[in-house]
């Protein structure tokens, strides 16, 4: 099965933030050469559809967001920020996830290409 063009910007999104914030450049050319191989992909898809590179700056913006709510967390910081905080980022983490399916799934939607991302029994389930 081929990766979904709403999968290829997710993913093509994150790697641009894994190499902004990577400082060791073994793993950031490793990821530089991965976010080439997807921007390929965008590349071509955008000759026919150039409104992709709208959606791939929106799930560039809501992953940042994400990754600065977890950046503590996965750097093992949670003692100094307290179980109270903690959860609140996790809530909004959450949250913010709920909106990047969102908009993986108007992708799906716009482009009518793939299948939409359902969450069952998930809190970032839109149903919920």
């Amino acid at each position: 099965m081929k990766t979904s063009i709403a999968e290829i910007a997710d993913r093509c999104s994150i790697l641009l933030h894994k190499i902004r914030n990577c400082n060791d450049i073994d793993n950031k050319t490793s990821i530089t050469f991965e976010f080439r191989e997807y921007m390929e992909e965008i590349y071509y898809f955008s000759k026919a559809y150039p409104e992709i590179f709208i959606y791939l700056i929106e799930l560039y913006n809501i992953n940042g967001e994400i990754w600065a709510l977890e950046s503590d967390i996965r750097k093992g910081h949670e003692k100094e920020l307290g179980i109270d905080e903690v959860g609140r980022r996790s809530i909004l983490i959450r949250d913010k996830n709920k909106q990047r399916i969102s908009i993986k799934n108007r992708i799906t939607e716009h482009f009518d290409i793939g299948h939409k991302e359902i969450k069952i029994n998930h809190a970032s389930d839109e149903q919920q």
